[in-house]
């Protein structure tokens, strides 16, 4: 079998080394190959479309079509289906169904979609951020904000626009002779260079515009314009709802040393970065009260993950770039841990008020890295109690386990990949 990064190599369209950053942000952040492809700036929209369709050798769906799609046609597959299958239909020929889709060689999906509809299935290819915009813009269906902001760095909301496809390469060089076997020290990712970034820089005045827009009529008050700074974007949070400092978890804490060492397990076998991310916030709460992940990409920090649907529905709304004068942003930007008093004032109080926590006494701040790389800041706190020295070198012990698990899947993805000689 062949796999789209191979192809790519092979083509001669991008480098080993773009190939291999991308298989790791896939790991870290998610999403299909492409998608990381786009963020990290390696390749252009309408490049990627075509080589998806070369590469699976299903035509693209054809850029009008989607933009002005067959009222009908759309109506034939029901929206929460287009939404599981990341398909949408915009056209008919005769019994036959046009379906741009995210898998169009997944024969079973096709299958299902015809036995829905009645007709015979015509898949097309699409990009997966272009799919998830004409899902909005048709069906109503809302992207994750990863796939709005995207689109919108991209302009994906525009039609792909023909041109003729890029020249080809220079050839890839002959693959290295084979390895001895056996485990390797160097059989982890190569250290990024100096100054080379994971995720390129997004253009972070496009998502504060993105983030005002939703409204903030309660917002703080921070300059003359009455809305929110420069420095931070964080959603409105009613008042009334920061008064308790108690959260409810997703899933209990563990009850003993025992479900902490399955838990451990988990973590060292788990199968994507979300699953990663769900066991690691309910380990953490077997040494703090409350506990969270945020995402260090694209020149920012972001909420991730929380331990309860409240904390989740809090750090969602925090996003804040690198270069702003906080403790979370030293944190991920110096890659060395924090540990003290919340903040009264300034940036990190915001925060703290934004997560409903401004009332713990004391926080702490845990990078998580991949090799010289934060991806990954965890917060915990004690509520009205400190945190333990024993507690804390826990949590730096956790941090290491969740960077272990990112460096196996991207050894894995790259592997699967066929990238390693």
């Amino acid at each position: 079998m062949t796999y789209f990064g191979t192809y790519l190599l092979e083509s001669g369209a991008l480098k080993r080394s773009e190939v291999e950053d991308a298989l790791q942000a896939r790991v870290v952040y998610g999403g299909r190959l492409g998608t990381n492809l786009l963020e990290l700036g390696y390749l252009a929209l309408d490049d990627l479309a075509r080589h998806l369709a070369a590469y699976t050798g299903v035509p693209l769906a054809p850029a009008q079509r989607l933009s002005d799609p067959d009222p009908e046609a759309l109506r034939m597959i029901p929206v929460e289906i287009a939404r599981r299958f990341k398909a949408l239909a915009y056209a008919q020929q005769g019994n036959a169904l046009h379906v741009a889709m995210l898998d169009p060689r997944d024969e079973a999906q096709i299958a299902k979609l015809a036995e829905l509809t009645g007709r015979r299935i015509q898949a097309f290819t699409v990009p997966e951020v272009l799919l998830h915009t004409l899902l909005e813009q048709h069906l109503g269906v809302p992207p994750e904000r990863r796939f709005a902001r995207l689109a919108r760095n991209l302009g994906a909301k525009q039609a792909l626009r023909p041109k003729p496809p890029p020249p080809a390469r220079a050839p890839a060089p002959a693959k290295p002779a084979a390895r001895p076997s056996g485990p390797r020290a160097d059989a982890v990712p190569t250290p990024l260079a100096e100054g080379e970034e994971l995720i390129d820089e997004v253009s972070f005045a496009k998502l504060h515009e993105d983030l005002v827009a939703r409204g903030r009529s309660g917002s703080e008050d921070t300059g003359a314009s009455g809305g929110m700074s420069d420095e931070i974007l964080l959603e409105d949070v009613a008042p009334d709802a920061r008064a308790e400092i108690t959260s409810v978890p997703f899933e209990d804490p563990p009850e003993d040393s025992g479900e902490v060492a399955r838990l451990e397990m988990r973590i060292a076998g788990a199968a994507d970065r979300d699953e990663i991310a769900a066991l690691a916030v309910r380990l953490a709460r077997a040494h703090a009260r409350t506990a969270a992940l945020f995402l260090v990409q694209g020149g920012a920090v972001a909420g991730f993950r929380g331990d309860s649907s409240e904390l989740e529905r809090r750090i969602q709304g925090i996003v804040i770039p690198l270069a702003t004068e906080c403790q979370l942003a030293q944190v991920a930007t110096l890659r060395e841990p924090w540990r003290g008093a919340p903040a009264q004032e300034g940036v990190d109080a915001r925060i703290l008020r934004a997560l409903g926590r401004e009332r713990a006494r004391e926080i702490v701040l845990l990078p998580i890295c991949i090799r010289d790389r934060v991806v990954n800041v965890m917060y915990a706190d004690n509520g009205f109690d400190p945190i333990a020295e024993t507690s804390l070198a826990a949590l730096g012990a956790l941090c290491n386990c969740v960077s272990r698990a990112y460096q196996r899947l991207i050894l894995a993805s790259k592997r699967s990949e066929k990238l390693g000689g």
